[in-house]
């Protein structure tokens, strides 16, 4: 069933478990976890970013999802992952999406907080709600350390005051993509979080964080945690495993184990995330 992430994201704050939210591109990653969510009794957020969007065709895929998440037992909300511009959240909100990420983390604080609030004015009439985001996370290149920075607990306050979004993604060390070595996240700086925002909190670059790390978060006040990387991991590794076979050659044979293997992956997720069951 289609369904607002705000009703998500405010159960799993009060009951203190994390949504997860994951990243599709294609059909065989949008079934396989749809087909977890359905397994475990578990919310999900099915996303996507730009990008992943752009090159599935941007009305023909959503349309799609919208599909899977209609006919799903189990509740699911269907997000634009890190949009980039006003155009593109208008547009997200405009097709039907029932919420949007608005990312001006590369932006000052004041540029960040004006974007956003153009986005929430415009998704909050049409009753969508918005994530934005407070400190920079990073995406290394291949596989380098990059710097990162921090969000800074008055910032995340006055931009949650001056933006009137619905949830904060936040920049505690946490790491988009593959990186060298494990993020190692700042406690400390979640706990100051903590104090001055009630709003759900998002980490991003769930894949590449220790499950101990994870659940410590969760119980320190995140709600919403992105998982895409891992996703694209075991989408290849099985792929290049079912084309080692040359005498298979329909599609559909070859397709299946990434399937398979894609549920697998979120199955465990949700596992950590504590949502199984919490519908």
């Amino acid at each position: 069933m289609l369904i607002s992430s705000q009703i998500l994201l405010k159960k799993a704050q009060q009951e203190h478990y994390a949504v997860g939210a994951f990243n599709t591109s294609d059909l065989e990653i949008t079934k396989g976890i749809v087909s977890a969510s359905e397994e475990m009794n578990s919310p999900i957020i099915l996303q996507t970013s730009e990008g992943e969007i752009v090159h599935s065709g941007k009305d023909i895929f959503f349309n799609a999802m919208k599909i899977f998440a209609e006919k799903s037992k189990t509740p699911i909300n269907l997000n634009l992952d890190h949009g980039k511009s006003f155009e593109m959240c208008k547009w997200a909100v405009d097709i039907g999406y029932n919420s949007v990420m608005i990312d001006g983390s590369k932006l000052s604080l004041d540029e960040n907080i004006k974007l956003t609030k153009q986005v929430v004015d415009y998704a909050h009439e049409r009753s969508v709600v918005v994530e934005g985001e407070i400190g920079l996370v990073p995406t290394p290149d291949k596989g380098e350390e990059v710097k990162i920075l921090k969000a800074d607990p008055n910032e995340c306050k006055k931009f949650v005051e001056e933006t009137g979004l619905d949830f904060l993604a936040v920049g505690i060390g946490n790491v988009h993509g593959e990186n060298k070595g494990k993020p190692i996240l700042d406690f400390e700086r979640l706990s100051e979080i903590c104090k001055v925002v009630s709003i759900p909190l998002v980490l991003h670059g769930g894949s590449g964080i220790s499950d101990l790390d994870i659940k410590k978060a969760i119980s320190m006040g995140i709600c919403k945690i992105n998982v895409n990387t891992e996703l694209r991991q075991a989408f290849v590794k099985s792929l290049r495993e079912s084309l080692e076979d040359e005498d298979v050659i329909k599609p559909y044979d070859i397709m299946e184990p990434v399937e398979d293997v894609i549920k697998k992956v979120v199955e465990k997720k949700i596992e950590i995330f504590g949502s199984k069951n919490k519908i």
